[in-house]
């Protein structure tokens, strides 16, 4: 028995519509959605931040109402654009979860919060991540809990490098979130975004599904910020019982 699921991320979404960097991100979003209703079995959504660029409620309404429209379970992670305080005290989600778990078949899928506030402006976001100690605490307690399930999470910043200038601005404490979770067998995917690239790595039995930027691209081998024309897209991911998975990329 395998599931599929997509992993879609950065989606940066603004609410007046406007294009980022004269690259209409809205338009790539439906575009995406549009995709995603043509593929078959999908049980599940994962969006690993970035949703907004603004941080602006109507944008998390805005994209709250077309995952509804879709009707696929969705689960949201925040990302450094984001804004906490909007997602955490003032947005009201009517169909996405926030920074919560689901299940399906044999796997438990977990959404985390790895984005860091900037420690000489704690209104906004810095844009390298960090996990802190009650993360680490709640991924445990997963594992230790539900040792016969496999795990899979979910967060903006990745914690494998690609070997680029991308690197500088991913997991702070990447390398102790790598140790624990290969303590755990049970704990098989880490999916993420942030770095606008697509790649997939291999640590152990633990597969990293970076998604591509459904909202505007790079490439590692630009220069910084230089964008990458038509490598939006999404991953769709297919998770079988035995705990392997396959991960492809589908451009939009």
């Amino acid at each position: 028995m395998s599931y599929r699921i997509i992993h879609i991320t950065d989606l940066h979404l603004t609410h007046d519509k406007n294009p980022i960097w004269g690259v209409n991100t809205c338009q790539n979003f439906e575009k995406a959605l549009q995709n995603i209703s043509h593929l078959t079995d999908i049980k599940c959504i994962i969006v690993t931040g970035d949703i907004a660029n603004d941080g602006n409620i109507k944008t998390y309404e805005y994209a709250d109402k077309l995952f509804e429209e879709l009707g696929i379970p969705t689960l949201w992670c925040p990302g450094n654009h984001d804004s906490l305080d909007v997602l955490h005290k003032t947005f009201q989600a009517h169909f996405v979860l926030i920074e919560k778990s689901i299940t399906i078949g044999n796997w438990k899928i977990l959404a985390l919060n790895s984005v860091a506030l900037d420690a000489d402006n704690l209104t906004t976001n810095r844009s390298r991540g960090i996990l802190e100690s009650d993360v680490f605490d709640e991924i445990e307690a997963l594992a230790y809990c539900y040792p016969e399930a496999n795990i899979a999470l979910a967060m903006h910043h990745p914690s494998i490098e690609i070997g680029s200038w991308l690197d500088e601005k991913i997991l702070c404490n990447r390398k102790e979130f790598n140790v624990m979770i290969q303590t755990h067998p049970n704990i098989r995917l880490v999916m993420s975004g942030h770095i606008h690239v697509q790649d997939e790595k291999h640590l152990g039995n633990i597969a990293f599904s970076l998604a591509p930027s459904c909202g505007f691209g790079f490439k590692k081998e630009l220069p910084k910020f230089q964008i990458d024309p038509h490598t939006e897209g999404f991953n769709l991911i297919e998770l079988n019982e035995n705990g392997s998975v396959i991960i492809k990329n589908i451009l939009i």
